[in-house]
């Protein structure tokens, strides 16, 4: 048993030296060390919390290249497309060019003077109510028929520059550009009519009705003109029986109110509001009472404002029927004749 207890004694003495090796004979108990600074990776997050102080923000990953490729679009104000100008040959027209950044509202728009058509202005608008990040500009042009001749496709290219452009982009001018159309000067207006009764119109009846002419060069400051054109009398030619010709209603259409104004929805559609009145049909008193229709015409022409170009004659007929009168008797009673409300 003694020598059972000094082997015990002795591993005890050895397992001490050994821990007291281990740390520098310090108290193996109470870190002296400092593991942030002895161990490579560990983030020291000892700071105190404090309340009011805001996150550090993450900033996202670069998307300068996506933004520099759109940086900025273009809206062109009354065209039939957003990025299609139209002009008609040997005629001056204007459009405006609202141009929207997204790079910021500290930007400069210019047209390439390279590739723009001769005699053509680009200039921004003073005083254009818009958003910060939005510009006005007006594009004037008048082209020649050399103009409208030419094989390359005119185009107007903006120049786009901005203070964010040059800090984040690998360019700091960024280029769009905007198809210009030309159209020859004899391309002729269209006429149609709506509201044209489907039925035949009594003799006495008046009605409106529509005509709408198509002319994609008018704008709202030079709309179309709608005039009459003479009576066809070829019309009547042939055997036609007396009874059977056409009339001339000519003086039976009114269109002065509220003249030419664009068709709502459309950009090249104007509307003439006009009125029919069977009683002004040339030379129909005469078929009155004689229980008969009768076809009534009248022919329009339109003329663009813009480009000269006239319509082709465009007729609208109308069936007009004459009533028998009523032939009053008397009742067989002995009452007083039968007359009915309206009739002569």
């Amino acid at each position: 048993m003694p020598a059972q207890s000094s082997f015990r004694g002795l591993a005890a003495i050895l397992l001490a030296s050994v821990f007291a090796t281990a740390c520098n004979g310090g108290n193996p108990f109470k870190r002296q060390s400092n593991p942030v600074s002895e161990y490579q990776g560990v983030i020291d997050n000892s700071e105190t919390y404090d309340p009011n102080k805001k996150p550090a923000i993450i900033v996202d990953a670069d998307n300068s290249q996506f933004f520099c490729g759109n940086a900025f679009d273009v809206t062109v104000i009354n065209d039939q497309s957003a990025k299609l100008m139209t002009f008609v040959e040997d005629n001056s027209s204007s459009y405006t060019v609202n141009v929207r950044s997204y790079l910021g509202d500290d930007f400069v728009i210019t047209s390439e003077t390279s590739d723009r058509p001769d005699g053509s202005e680009f200039k921004q608008i003073a005083g254009a109510k818009n958003e910060a990040n939005v510009k006005s500009f007006q594009f004037t042009w008048k082209p020649t028929k050399a103009d409208s001749q030419k094989d390359k496709t005119p185009v107007l290219t903006l120049r786009y520059t901005s203070s964010l452009a040059k800090q984040k982009c690998p360019t700091s001018v960024i280029r769009g550009g905007i198809s210009l159309s030309i159209e020859t000067s004899e391309l002729a207006p269209l006429i149609g009519f709506a509201g044209i009764p489907q039925v035949k119109s009594l003799w006495g009846d008046k009605f409106d009705f529509v005509v709408e002419v198509s002319d994609s060069s008018s704008t709202a400051a030079s709309p179309p003109s709608l005039g009459f054109a003479t009576f066809k009398s070829s019309v009547n030619s042939g055997e036609r029986p007396a009874n059977e010709r056409i009339l001339d209603a000519t003086d039976a259409v009114n269109c002065d109110r509220p003249g030419a104004k664009l068709k709502e929805g459309t950009a090249s559609v104007w509307e003439f509001h006009c009125t029919f009145d069977t009683k002004k049909v040339k030379d129909a008193k005469a078929n009155e009472g004689k229980g008969l229709s009768r076809q009534a015409s009248f022919w329009f022409k339109a003329t663009s404002a813009r480009s000269k170009a006239e319509s082709e004659l465009t007729g609208q007929s109308i069936e007009i029927e004459f009533p028998a009168p009523v032939i009053q008797t008397p009742a067989a009673t002995g009452a007083e004749p039968i007359t009915l409300e309206g009739v002569k």
